[in-house]
């Protein structure tokens, strides 16, 4: 089951959030999507850029909390946050279906702008990444997430929490 929340944060802290993401002074780091063995586009194809939050970041206090004072949840209940920024490419490319954890858990996805990427699920339901949307899942749930083709970014936030 998938929870899906539009219009999530109030639109001057969704503002606030995507100039954090898209600002020049964000450090990213070039990392691997998956691992080979589930991966379903070209290893050359297997690169994003990401940036982890943790308790000390700017990014926790400004993103993180909010997102979750507003959902009732404790924040050190986190087990894994990060922004994953995929580059736009000619074609849309679905990078493989895939858990993030093989901790019972759950997932939040926020996703920061809209775009023509998207989060499919194996069971068929498909997320467009809007600006401002929330969903939430069970770590259980397969899901694979995606480049765009209208936009240089596709910014998501991507937490596992208990």
């Amino acid at each position: 089951m998938i929870d899906l929340y539009d219009n999530f944060l109030p639109d001057w802290l969704h503002q606030t959030a995507l100039m954090m993401v898209k600002s020049d002074s964000t450090l990213w780091q070039c990392t691997e999507i998956l691992h080979e063995n589930i991966l379903n586009v070209p290893i050359q194809y297997n690169r994003q850029l990401t940036h982890r939050i943790n308790e000390n970041s700017t990014m926790y206090h400004a993103i993180l909390l909010p997102i979750f004072q507003k959902l009732g949840i404790s924040s050190k209940k986190i087990i894994r946050s990060k922004v994953n920024n995929n580059l736009a490419s000619q074609e849309i490319r679905e990078h493989g279906f895939h858990v993030d954890t093989d901790k019972e858990c759950n997932v939040l996805i926020y996703y920061f702008n809209t775009n023509d990427g998207y989060t499919l699920f194996e069971n068929g339901d498909k997320v467009e990444s809007v600006a401002n949307r929330l969903i939430k899942f069970k770590s259980n749930l397969k899901h694979t997430g995606t480049t765009c083709t209208d936009q240089p970014n596709r910014y998501v936030l991507n937490v596992n929490y208990n």
